[in-house]
């Protein structure tokens, strides 16, 4: 099954492109692969914090994966109406082919631009590449009208639903007002507000009652700031989840304590002041609380932060040197925290940069370094899954190549 997945998959890629021009089918994708090793033998591991949602991906992912992604205009009118059918593949290498996207579209001049939609997609997420965390991430099947102008912002509404063909199923109402101008100095604003409703199926009477306790709807809310300076963007978040959308972040709702919640600050800088000099700033700060659905017993209650640097420079045209600084740190309310450090050097083969700079620029074709330091706490706790045994250092080396189009 896994072979005729993948040859059926390659098949209609390379139809695709063959045949782009007259078909007008857009072929996207994604790839990161990669071979390494550890100081203490055996293949690479990867320095992540537990309580940890991240880690600072550079020199720092085991795994193999890609996406390929097909898009085809399906029907277009005189009058500029256009239907188009879009899908694409995940593809863990050495795994098999799963349905990520799969959607059909509608757009419509006579709604001021405006695409209506129906199926499972990728729906407007927000993330922060340098640590591939997807922080604001309601994505699964469901329809919506996005893109729809409303004067002063962008209006994007759409439902989905979680749970499909299970006993508990949720559903979430999804509003967004995008590009909401500040003022040509003082950047936009997003604001963003999501509602998940539990629906439970109990035909049998089975189920345990949990009625007291369990979460029957989740708010989500997000504001967000982008402030376009030194080349990039500069862009502030305050996210807050409650109840069974607590984690306010993909994987969408789950069973949980009304009480439960999340209160999530992201501070990112992308610059870029020449084409030869780039690079990203993040921090993060997560408190979170959470209780037993059955007890009402506290069950986690924790602070997260995080901060890290990633710089670029571009030596020659087409070779840079790029290094990671990250540190994190997870604080419960009761035990010991745990800290870890990791470092990255990676000289890098890369295209010369394009109009939208050097930061994003790929592919990529990169050797690594990778140093990570931790503390007791993250020894006891398994940091880089326990391969390190009980020391507090460890060092990665490896290549790996990354690309999208």
């Amino acid at each position: 099954m896994r072979v005729r997945n993948a040859v059926l998959a390659l098949a209609v890629a390379a139809i695709a492109m063959g045949a782009g021009s007259a078909s007008a089918v857009e072929f996207h994708g994604y790839i990161r692969a990669g071979a390494g090793g550890a100081s203490k033998g055996g293949s690479q591991v990867c320095f992540q914090g537990p309580g940890s949602w991240y880690k600072f991906r550079l020199g720092n992912e085991c795994d193999n994966y890609g996406e390929l992604e097909l898009k085809q205009s399906i029907y277009k009118d005189e009058s500029g109406v256009e239907f188009f059918f879009d899908h694409m593949w995940a593809v863990p290498i050495g795994g098999t082919f799963e349905t990520a996207q799969t959607w059909v579209g509608a757009v419509l001049p006579q709604w001021g631009g405006a695409t209506a939609w129906i199926g499972k997609r990728y729906y407007q997420r927000h993330d922060v590449h340098m640590i591939d965390f997807f922080y604001f991430n309601t994505s699964s099947v469901g329809g919506g009208v996005e893109n729809i102008d409303v004067g002063f912002a962008k209006l994007q509404l759409a439902l989905f639903q979680y749970g499909a063909g299970g006993r508990d199923v949720f559903w979430a109402p999804d509003l967004r007002l995008t590009g909401i101008s500040l003022g040509e100095s003082a950047g936009s604003l997003e604001v963003a507000a999501v509602l998940s409703y539990l629906s439970r199926a109990d035909p049998t009477g089975d189920l345990p009652d949990l009625d007291d306790n369990l979460s029957k709807i989740g708010p989500v809310l997000l504001v967000e700031h982008t402030l376009p300076i030194l080349g990039g963007s500069n862009k502030l978040t305050f996210q807050y989840g409650k109840g069974n959308w607590w984690n306010s972040t993909n994987g969408g709702p789950g069973l949980s304590h009304k009480d439960d919640y999340q209160f999530r600050v992201i501070e990112h800088l992308m610059f870029q002041p020449s084409t030869k000099f780039a690079g990203s700033i993040v921090g993060t700060f997560q408190k979170v609380a959470r209780k037993d659905v059955a007890t009402g017993d506290d069950t986690d209650k924790y602070s997260a932060i995080g901060i890290g640097l990633r710089p670029m420079y571009y030596v020659s045209d087409y070779f840079l040197l790029q290094g990671e600084v990250g540190f994190n740190t997870w604080m419960p309310d009761e035990g010991d925290s745990v800290t870890l450090t990791k470092i990255t050097f990676a000289p890098t083969l890369r295209p010369i940069p394009g109009t939208g700079g050097a930061y994003y620029t790929r592919p990529e074709l990169r050797a690594f370094v990778t140093y990570g330091m931790w503390n007791d706490g993250a020894t006891d706790a398994g940091v880089a899954s326990g391969a390190f045994g009980d020391a507090s250092s460890g060092l990665t080396v490896g290549l790996q190549a990354e690309a999208w189009w």
